[in-house]
């Protein structure tokens, strides 16, 4: 205890410090000015601080989106979620050893794809990477159109926003020996259209111009030509002659830069009204035979366009 007593002793002031302190305290403006200043500071620290945690958030202010924004986020807006897998190839594909299994000098082998398979119920529905690329020689995408004078897509939801020409051509990156061609396809109610459309010499170079531009900048390396109902019910006569020369147009305007087959109907009727076997045979790189017949259409009383199907399901 007496050495605590000892250290709490207070140290004698003088008076006249004393004195001075009280002074400056009671006189100076500085040391007034200096604890207003203070105490000012402490309640705007205090004030932002429950500004922070209390007052609502404020989004920053963006400027409005433009056209091509919008459109995107529309799209975006509208897409289903399976679109980021039918983008890109699986991965189970993309790290195979890229070889083939034929040899296209010896053994052409033509796969489709249609672009409406993504739609199909699950248990058969495929996409472009799924397709067996090494063992095919020649890929047949399928199907464009040709409308107004130009050739546009069946599908716009594949083959555009889903980018389906585009991966098709990228195909041969992967497999080097594979050679990709769009199919042309002709349906029966677009017959008479079609045939209108090449029935001059004029309008059979502009589709030759419209085909060999559309190849161009699609990077494809030839065209398919689908033409299975000329001359038939919703054709002409004259089918036969306009085909023949415009796939000598064709021959002509592609030469050896791309590739020029042509898809023969099932059926050996057909093929004697619409197409010439021989001026087809000197043309064309390949003719493709279909596999499948039309079904009998007798039962059927219809008006031009009419309705023809494959029987690959029962109805």
């Amino acid at each position: 205890m007496p050495m605590l007593s000892r250290l709490f002793v207070p140290m004698p002031v003088s008076h006249s410090a004393s004195s001075c302190i009280k002074a400056s305290a009671r006189c100076s403006p500085m040391a007034t000015v200096h604890s207003v200043a203070s105490t000012c500071m402490l309640a705007v620290q205090f004030a932002l601080l429950v500004a922070f945690f209390l007052l609502p958030r404020v989004k920053p202010l963006t400027p409005p989106p433009s056209t091509d924004e919008r459109t995107h986020r529309f799209h975006s807006c509208h897409q289903p979620e399976e679109k980021n897998r039918l983008r890109y190839v699986p991965d189970h594909l993309l790290h195979s050893n890229k070889s083939r299994d034929v040899d296209p000098s010896k053994v052409p082998i033509f796969c489709v794809f249609r672009n409406t398979a993504y739609r199909k119920f699950k248990k058969v529905r495929y996409r472009l990477g799924t397709v067996p690329h090494s063992l095919c020689t020649h890929l047949l995408y399928h199907s464009a159109k040709y409308s107004s004078g130009a050739i546009v897509s069946r599908d716009n939801l594949f083959d555009e926003v889903y980018q389906g020409f585009t991966i098709a051509a990228n195909m041969r990156r992967i497999w080097r020996h594979l050679r990709v061609l769009l199919t042309l396809f002709v349906s029966e109610p677009e017959t008479a259209e079609f045939s209108e459309g090449i029935q001059s010499g004029r309008d059979v170079i502009f589709f030759g111009e419209a085909a060999y531009r559309w190849l161009t900048s699609h990077k494809f390396d030839g065209l398919n030509l689908d033409w299975p109902y000329a001359g038939g019910p919703c054709g002409s006569s004259s089918d036969l002659s306009r085909y023949a020369a415009l796939l000598r147009s064709l021959k002509t305007r592609f030469q050896s830069r791309f590739m020029l087959t042509v898809t023969l109907p099932g059926e050996l009727e057909d093929v004697s009204k619409g197409l010439d076997l021989f001026a087809a045979s000197e043309v064309a790189d390949f003719l493709l035979l279909r596999s499948h017949r039309r079904r009998n259409l007798d039962l059927f009383q219809y008006d031009c366009p009419g309705h023809a199907v494959a029987p690959v399901f029962s109805l």
